[in-house]
């Protein structure tokens, strides 16, 4: 379990790498291959939004048909060029360097640092996903309606895509797997628990009621942080 948990931990290393790498590439060529995927992602999201529209509007129909066909052409020739190229090192070269950087926290034993930096990181992620919400509301063919909100809540799974055939369930299982309750967690508490002076406070275990109310005590603690 130790191991598989390694390889999760790796995972989650290179997605932060590609993260960065998408953000602040590291070579002139990961910087151009970013601007190519941006100029894909852009092209397609107007090509949705443009399908979208009412065919009815002020837009003459033969005009809307040869901006559709001429953004389509657009990703055809976008996709064709990030095919040839390939993929830049700029992942791996950040995944190294916080390897490193993680390493070196570790052995130096900043538990500190990490706590506070990891919680608010935790505070900052929460904020941005309910202000993320608040800003789609602001644009009309985006915006979470309430029919929409009501399924989100109810006790169905979407049908599987039509075109590749798969199961949201398996997405939800892969979401849950790495942002859940894992081994890693597991195996880990134990010693997040010293580390916060729970057996310390507790004290030694004398027999005396004393003890015993203080045991009880934090194992209600335990019992909230689970």
């Amino acid at each position: 379990m130790t191991v598989l948990v390694v390889f999760q931990q790796g995972g989650i290393l290179g997605g932060v790498g590609q993260t960065l790498a998408l953000s602040q590439p590291l070579t002139a060529y990961g910087a151009d291959y970013n601007r190519l995927q941006d100029s894909l992602v852009k092209v397609r999201i107007d090509l949705k939004v443009l399908q979208a529209q009412d065919p009815n509007d002020a837009r003459s129909a033969a005009a809307r048909r040869g901006h559709i066909a001429e953004l389509e052409q657009n990703i055809t020739r976008l996709a064709g060029q990030i095919s040839q190229r390939k993929e830049p090192s700029d992942p791996y070269l950040w995944a190294l360097i916080l390897a490193a950087v993680t390493s070196l926290l570790l052995y130096v034993g900043r538990y500190g640092l990490i706590q506070v930096v990891s919680t608010a990181l935790v505070a900052t992620f929460t904020l941005v996903t309910i202000l993320t919400v608040i800003a789609l509301q602001r644009k009309a063919e985006w915006a979470i309606r309430g029919p929409e909100l009501i399924q989100g809540l109810s006790f169905l799974l979407p049908p599987a895509d039509p075109v590749t055939g798969t199961h949201p369930m398996r997405t939800a299982f892969g979401a849950f797997g790495i942002i859940g309750i894992g081994a890693a967690e597991l195996i880990m508490y134990p010693y997040w628990c010293l580390e916060k002076g729970y057996a310390k406070y507790t004290g030694p275990r004398d027999g005396t009621a004393g003890w015993l109310a203080r045991a009880r005590g934090w194992l209600h603690v335990l019992h909230i942080d689970a």
